[in-house]
């Protein structure tokens, strides 16, 4: 609807620009908000984190490695006080930046931007954090004590864009708002409402023809009821499922797509006619079904005069696309790849990841930043990382023809654990183009 339109419109715009507080009064720029450099000096640097003063012949920062490019590199990776140490409510943080950067360099151009001008003061301290007291030593290491992320969070609480982050439990977007406010990182998305982005929340009404839907369907649905699609195909796709918080889920299950189709998504490329796959020179809105997706809109003319005389579609008025591709320009399927799934239960957020083995044998591991505790009260959370071992029977199409051949009373009993957190848990999906990601 219209209504719904302006509402995403306006959820867009003010994740990316961040421009109202909750009261309704203007946003003071970052700049504003600080009057003076930190007095604190800059973390210590650590041994394989250095800088260009140190490597004149590098044009950045140099970062490790990802973790789990090799079978024996998963195995060293999963283990009890592995992954980040929670503390104080850090769940959220402590999931999204190891989803973010510890098997995947989609978003290490955050960790070697140079300074600019237009940064805030802090902007090399808490870049410099994030990097070698975080990122660098989780790759190296395979661990990150508490105290390496409370400065960061001490830093970020510090500009009073959000309030509470060394205390408060928190949400992963809270986190990703005030971050990418404090280092500048350009939107990974551009729509065609001309808004820029950096997470992509699903705006979706519930369908009855979708009992058990994967994120490819989701996305979809978002997309033909916000009528906004993509620009450009992105390195990088956050989306965010529809529920709200930990109190409502839109759907009990959601099984993430391992490849997300995003070809009728782009505003400006050439797609494939549904019926008999040549070029598709017309859309049509109204053809759309959540359980087969956007490709369903596109049609050749011939197809489309045909599809539109059954006495169903006679009503529909398809729109001629309005760029001229040429004769000769062949349809390809663009795809963004899962690597990443941050879940929330009850208050606690945990995540998991694939890891990047070569020829492409993928591994699957979960972590959880306190997977035990150690002392009671006065004691300390045990971070733990281990694979996930039904990663390859239940992920992608295998999982949702589980699903569907079980009832409602099955899937509750017979579930194994980590697989309901996947399935029934899932809060944001995060997604990656290898081919731009070398581009951008």
């Amino acid at each position: 609807s219209e209504a719904q339109g302006y509402f995403i419109q306006s959820f867009f715009k003010n994740f990316a620009e961040d421009g109202q507080r909750p009261g309704g009064s203007p946003r003071p720029t970052f700049n504003d908000q600080v009057e003076a450099k930190s007095q604190r000096g800059p973390a210590p640097t650590e041994k394989g984190c250095r800088s260009n003063s140190s490597s004149p012949d590098r044009s950045g920062p140099y970062l490790d490695p990802v973790m789990g490019q090799t079978e024996e590199d998963v195995e060293a990776m999963c283990k009890d006080n592995g992954g980040i140490q929670g503390h104080h409510n850090s769940c959220y943080l402590d999931a999204t930046l190891f989803a973010m950067f510890s098997c995947t360099y989609v978003f290490d151009d955050i960790l070697t931007r140079a300074r600019e001008e237009a940064d805030i003061p802090q902007y090399d301290e808490i870049q410099k954090v994030l990097r070698d007291d975080i990122v660098c030593t989780l790759r190296r290491k395979k661990y990150v004590p508490h105290e390496n992320v409370m400065r960061l969070r001490e830093l970020l609480d510090s500009l009073g864009g959000v309030s509470g982050l060394t205390t408060e439990e928190k949400d992963p977007e809270e986190f990703l708002n005030s971050l990418i406010n404090a280092l500048h990182v350009p939107p990974f998305l551009k729509l065609s409402s001309q808004q820029e982005t950096h997470l992509y929340q699903l705006f979706v009404a519930k369908d009855e023809r979708l009992e058990i839907p994967t994120v490819q369907q989701l996305f979809h649905q978002s997309i033909h009821e916000s009528k906004i699609k993509l620009n450009e195909i992105p390195k990088a796709l956050i989306i965010q499922m529809p529920r709200c918080g930990k109190q409502f889920k839109l759907y009990d299950y959601i099984v993430p797509s391992l490849e997300l189709d995003i070809t009728d998504a782009l505003e400006n490329s050439p797609r494939f006619c549904y019926v008999c796959g040549r070029l598709a020179t017309h859309e049509c809105w109204e053809c759309f079904r959540a359980d087969v997706g956007l490709e369903v809109t596109s049609y050749c003319q011939s197809c489309s005069d045909t599809v539109h005389k059954h006495h169903i579609r006679d009503k529909h008025q398809p729109a001629e696309l309005k760029h001229d591709f040429g004769e000769g320009r062949q349809p390809r399927r663009q795809f963004m790849r899962l690597f990443a799934i941050v879940c929330i239960e009850t208050s606690h957020y945990v995540c998991f990841v694939k890891c990047p083995v070569k020829n492409n044998n993928y591994k699957w591991c979960f972590f959880d930043s306190m997977a035990d505790r150690e002392g009671g009260e006065d004691g300390h959370n045990i971070p733990k990382v281990e694979q996930y071992m039904d990663a390859e029977s239940w992920l992608g199409p295998k999982g949702v023809k589980k699903l569907q051949d079980m009832n409602s009373a099955s899937r509750n009993k017979y579930l194994p654990g980590k697989t309901r957190r996947l399935f029934c848990d899932a809060y944001m999906c995060m997604y990656e183009n290898p081919l731009v990601m070398k581009y951008k």
